[in-house]
């Protein structure tokens, strides 16, 4: 469907930024969703919930993720 495309397309673009802007790949992030995903009734599962948790996830990445990073590193210097 026209919004299958849609969602389809935008997680696609939410992948992209999270092989440009992280330190983590797309598979590592889109595997983290579906084990997310797994672990959630099976009602829950559809293409919108996955691209919400995409978005959180990069969203928590781009904002708290990669500081943490940061934080350990230098801690290990």
């Amino acid at each position: 469907s026209d919004e299958e495309k849609e969602l389809a397309l935008k997680m696609k673009g939410i992948l992209d930024r999270i092989d440009e802007e992280t330190r983590i790949d797309r598979t590592t992030a889109f595997r983290a969703v579906l084990d997310k995903m797994a672990k959630e009734p099976e009602e829950n599962w559809s293409l919108h919930y996955m691209a919400t948790l995409l978005e959180a996830l990069l969203y928590f990445m781009l904002n708290e993720g990669n500081e943490k990073i940061d934080e350990e590193e230098h801690n290990e210097q």
